[in-house]
């Protein structure tokens, strides 16, 4: 006890927990458990209205279970609960492992959690204030996908269509890949984004801004566009191709497949690797691993532009190589 004294010494919960299996003589079936801290009041506040949190959810405790761990939630925002308890409540239970998960919307700025005992890790551009490793869908090469399809067929006048809400959400990173990929494009092929959706604007605003550029194809993210385009009597087959960065599964979208699932895998494995290693606490170098998407066709793309809406021209465009 003295020497344990003179290094400091501190117990490790883990190795205490395997000790007392090895003690038991029952066989070792977990290493303990991952806490998924969210910033919400329950799980149907969380993920029961969104896919993408949902895939998260399934990705933590599958690859979690893979390498022996347990998951539980921890709801912040839950009656009863605040940052300090469930912070007591981890460690008194010798948690060791935790996951930020991305929330609809981030309520607190700051936390009363002791960092330090922590393996961290997050997903996405959420929880920016902390100096922690992440891992994020590559909206960046995502959004260049999606944009050469629609290149390579033939498309020349491209839009985007963005909610308020997601502008300046995830680091800007739709916004930014866009006007990235209209550089290249000549300045008559330029096209303002759309700033609105179903839910937050009228369907007349979205005609004036169709009527006005005359977009040949439209990038969004989920295709809650198509409301409007059936409104206005638009085909995306005829008129205007639809194409959702953010396609969602056995939907009849054309677009891309973020992966969510790997997303959640792989924020489980940092996590269980800092467990590991013995790393705890925020990163003075924190990384993020990024995850590309995949490319589903869908039935709002054709695969060629519509003869029709190929305008002859005394002067053709050079032909432009892939963006990315």
């Amino acid at each position: 006890e003295e020497a344990a004294r003179a290094f400091n010494y501190r117990v490790n919960p883990l190795v205490t927990a395997l000790m007392e299996h090895i003690r038991s003589g029952k066989q070792l079936h977990d290493q303990g458990t991952i806490a998924i801290l969210v910033d919400a009041e329950s799980e149907a506040d969380w993920i029961c209205h969104d896919e993408t949190y949902k895939m998260h959810f399934e990705g933590f405790m599958r690859r979690a279970e893979h390498r022996g761990f347990r998951t539980e939630c921890f709801f912040l925002q839950e009656k009863g609960l605040s940052d300090e308890i469930i912070d007591r409540i981890l460690y008194s239970r010798g948690i060791s492992g935790v996951i930020l998960a991305a929330p609809d919307r981030l309520r607190k700025k700051s936390f009363s959690f002791k960092w330090e005992r922590y393996a961290i890790a997050t997903i996405s551009y959420e929880w920016n204030f902390l100096s922690i490793d992440r891992v994020s869908s590559d909206l960046r090469y995502n959004t260049f996908l999606a944009f050469n399809k629609l290149i390579e067929r033939g498309y020349e006048h491209i839009g985007l269509a963005l909610p308020p809400s997601a502008l300046n959400k995830l680091d800007s990173n739709w916004l930014a890949s866009y006007l990235s990929c209209q550089y290249y494009l000549f300045q008559s092929r330029r096209l303002p984004i759309f700033v609105g959706s179903p839910s937050t604007c009228s369907v007349s605003t979205f005609r004036s801004w169709y009527n006005r550029w005359k977009p040949d194809a439209l990038l969004c993210l989920l295709g809650e566009e198509l409301e409007w385009m059936e409104q206005i009597g638009l085909s995306p087959l005829e008129d205007m191709a639809l194409v959702c960065l953010n396609r969602p599964l056995n939907s009849k979208f054309s677009g891309v497949e973020e992966n969510s699932i790997l997303v959640g895998e792989l924020a489980s494995d940092i996590v269980v690797n800092h467990i590991i290693h013995n790393e705890r606490g925020l990163s003075d170098h924190p990384q993020m691993i990024l995850v590309r998407g995949t490319w589903v066709e869908g039935e709002t793309l054709p695969s060629q532009k519509p003869p029709k809406e190929i305008k002859s021209s005394a002067r053709q465009p050079r032909k432009r190589q892939s963006i990315y």
